[in-house]
């Protein structure tokens, strides 16, 4: 298991793995556009994408923004969101690594939230699992 901030090159295998995040989604624009979309979101240094890879197969990933404030002495807040984990590799203990690898990003340093599509693992009590509280 490597947990690791994805890449240009992983663009492919994070799009299949989204079919895994939503049971009906829209269709996705042209690939011009996606990875226009995609290329940009890397480039903006508060925008993380990051994966956990099992055999070389990116199979569970999350997105970080890390957003600017003007409350607590202008201290960012970041908003996790877009976490999805393959069928095959649900239970096996992804979650824990995944969500706590931003989380000790040094160069992040932002209190991390929870998005509302987010909400229902962390009614679930996945927070307290991997010690956010």
């Amino acid at each position: 298991m490597s947990i690791r901030e994805l890449q240009s090159h992983d663009l492919h295998s994070l799009l299949a793995l989204y079919a895994y995040l939503h049971e009906r989604d829209d269709p996705l624009p042209p690939d011009a556009t996606v990875e226009a979309v995609w290329l940009e979101a890397i480039a903006n240094p508060r925008i993380k994408y990051f994966g956990g890879f099992a055999s070389g197969s990116l199979v569970t990933s999350c997105t970080l923004t890390v957003i600017p404030n003007l409350t607590r002495s202008c201290r960012p807040y970041a908003v996790i969101e877009n976490v999805v984990t393959h069928t095959a590799h649900r239970r096996h203990g992804w979650g824990k690594p995944l969500w706590q690898n931003p989380r000790t990003n040094p160069s992040l340093r932002a209190k991390v939230l929870c998005s509302a599509n987010c909400a229902l693992a962390c009614e679930r009590g996945f927070r307290n699992l991997c010690g956010d509280t």
